[in-house]
């Protein structure tokens, strides 16, 4: 039977077994594959995504409000016994909260590879219920867009399509966003941001971005240029980084990751929204002290 008990605007499945009855509540993603309901590690039994009657074994169930609260609730009856239990909203005792720590969170591309996405974030999780699963989705996402996780025996993926994705907590772990395994995103763009949304419904919804604008690469005539770096001609390791060799003209050498890195109090093409016929390219003052590099949008 189905039914909404729980008032979040989707229909919960409510059934009976020969041992008790069981409420799960609808959501807006899919279920994972097979979720053993009468298991000691059942998600109902801690009453975050449903709950389980024991002991009530009706043959008859139905949905009706009979106390007035414009929420439905379930009857079960049982021989000559009548059931009631009042649906409600989730109790304040359930309630979560969440953070992946992306807020206004931008990493660069760098091309012939890959990005990891969660590297380093500062992740928080508070609440009683743990989160069963999230989606994760490039929502501006053009064909060569593509997200992949690592294997990791704490989560199950379902890809919904190369770049949506679901991740489930197997183990029902309070600690499942921080033991999320590394997500890696890969794409062919030549400019522009990508924007990938990290969701839960109500709970979660937080987006990072991909910057595929490039830094023009601005060298003495005496170097050339590899990965934002000026070193002299013919040298093929730059394993050594900024520490060895000096950046681009408007970029600084982060002493942390040792790489070369965007002024973090300058604007970039990421702030900038040009009009479909035009491209953000950022161009040079050679009058500013920090912010060397300026965004401007040009026809394409």
């Amino acid at each position: 039977m189905m039914g909404d008990i729980n008032a979040d605007g989707f229909d919960d499945l409510q059934c009976f077994s020969p041992d008790f009855v069981w409420v799960v509540y609808g959501n807006d993603l899919p279920f994972e594959s097979v979720v053993d309901l009468s298991a000691s590690t059942s998600p109902l039994l801690d009453e975050c995504r449903g709950f389980i009657l024991e002991q009530v074994d009706g043959r008859v169930l139905a949905n009706a409000d009979f106390n007035n609260d414009k929420i439905l609730d379930l009857m079960v009856i049982k021989s000559n016994i009548l059931y009631g239990i009042y649906g409600e909203k989730r109790p304040e005792k359930l309630q979560m909260n969440a953070s992946l720590g992306l807020i206004d969170k931008i990493l660069e591309y760098e091309s012939t590879s890959s990005i990891t996405l969660l590297d380093g974030n500062n992740i928080r999780v508070s609440g009683k219920c743990p989160i069963p699963f999230i989606k994760v989705q490039v929502i501006n996402a053009q064909p060569s867009d593509s997200l992949d996780v690592a294997n990791s025996p704490d989560v199950g993926v379902t890809k919904l399509s190369p770049n949506t994705i679901i991740i489930y907590n197997k183990n029902h772990d309070s600690n499942f966003l921080q033991k999320i395994p590394k997500i890696t995103y890969s794409s062919e763009r030549n400019d522009g941001l990508a924007n990938i949304k990290f969701k839960y419904r109500g709970i979660l919804d937080e987006t990072i971005s991909v910057n595929f604008n490039k830094f023009p690469c601005i060298c003495p005539v005496n170097n050339t240029c590899i990965d934002s770096l000026c070193v002299p001609p013919g040298t093929t390791d730059i394993s050594a980084g900024c520490k060895k060799y000096p950046c681009t003209y408007g970029l600084d050498c982060s002493s942390h990751y040792n790489k070369c890195e965007f002024p973090s109090a300058c604007m970039t093409c990421a702030n900038v929204k040009c009009p479909s016929n035009e491209k953000c390219v950022l161009r040079k003052s050679y009058n500013a002290k920090i912010c060397k590099l300026f965004p401007f949008c040009v026809l394409n």
